[in-house]
């Protein structure tokens, strides 16, 4: 594995484009300190305007009111959290111009590896998918598992997760590779067979969702998939909806170290239910499940996007 310090480098550079007359603001809670002074000590060679900030309040989903105006000061913003934040958290700092780049649920060892990637080459394959989605106007996808399903995507735009924020008020999360699309739920049917969630190990036995319309109408499996169906009820009605199919395109990433990795794997397609929401009571993230899909084939069109798990455009 690089060095952290080397990584640093390469993210300062391809994600940010830093120059050296440009602020950048390295914010961390304080599990991550460590990290952070290794990220200081490489930024500080390219950009004498680097600051680094540790914080040690706030609430589980919102940085601290006065890290949000810090953060609205900075030309660039490197952020990393042990927590899951909503992105509102930024909304200040973005309309400012702030570039911000963020890593949550991070670790140590997640942000050497999310760091150690090859942005050029992820760019590349990320945003020449999402052109694909964005003209396409159907998806087949299939898998050995079992899935069988059509997805209609016309005038859909499609998205590339690229982990590069050069434009003022750009905001990207780490790990990158991904392209995808949010879709109209409505517009999916078929059977998607997944082989792991993000986030825990493969499953002993595949997951069976019959969809129509965008609907989760039945969901067959094992103890595995009676666990999945409590998890879907913590939001409500709309847990059953499918809201967004992603192509995972980072090479440097292995399945089942994190949520993170996982759906960004290379050639692995994933499908998501039940969005992003915080909690009333105790204002908790609920983060969003994502059904992981092993060895899938993907047709945009008719014209083969993803063969096995491959690659091929």
């Amino acid at each position: 594995m690089i060095p952290l310090a080397k990584s640093t480098r390469a993210v300062l550079k391809n994600c940010f484009d830093l120059k050296p007359d440009e602020s950048l603001l390295i914010v961390t809670d304080k599990s991550l300190a460590d990290v952070g002074e290794t990220i200081w000590k490489t930024a500080i060679r390219i950009s004498r305007n680097s600051l680094l900030l540790k914080f040690s309040n706030g609430t589980d989903n919102q940085l601290p009111e006065a890290v949000q105006g810090a953060l609205a000061q900075a030309n660039a913003c490197l952020i990393l959290t042990s927590k899951a934040l909503d992105e509102q958290t930024f909304d200040k700092a973005r309309q400012n111009g702030s570039r911000i780049l963020v890593l949550q649920n991070a670790t140590r060892t997640l942000t050497e590896r999310t760091f150690e990637t090859n942005y050029k080459k992820i760019t590349n394959i990320s945003r020449k998918i999402s052109d694909l989605f964005s003209i396409g106007k159907s998806l087949q996808l299939q898998s050995p598992s079992g899935t069988e399903a059509w997805l209609t995507i016309s005038r859909i735009k499609g998205i590339a997760e690229t982990g590069v924020v050069q434009q003022a008020g750009e905001f990207a999360s780490l790990p990158a590779g991904e392209a995808r699309v949010i879709l109209n739920h409505k517009y999916i049917n078929g059977v998607v067979t997944i082989d792991r969630v993000a986030g825990t190990k493969k499953l002993a036995n595949p997951i069976t969702l019959n969809i129509k319309e965008g609907e989760i109408t039945q969901i067959k499996g094992g103890q595995e998939a009676n666990e999945l169906r409590k998890a879907i009820r913590k939001f409500g009605p709309a847990g059953r909806q499918i809201y967004e199919f992603g192509v995972g395109t980072n090479p440097c990433v292995k399945l089942g170290n994190s949520a993170q990795e996982d759906e960004k794997a290379l050639g692995a397609i994933h499908i998501s239910f039940g969005q992003n929401k915080t909690t009333k009571v105790h204002a908790k993230m609920v983060q969003a499940i994502k059904g992981i899909l092993l060895k899938p084939t993907l047709r945009v069109d008719g014209k083969l996007i993803v063969e096995n798990g491959k690659i091929v455009v």
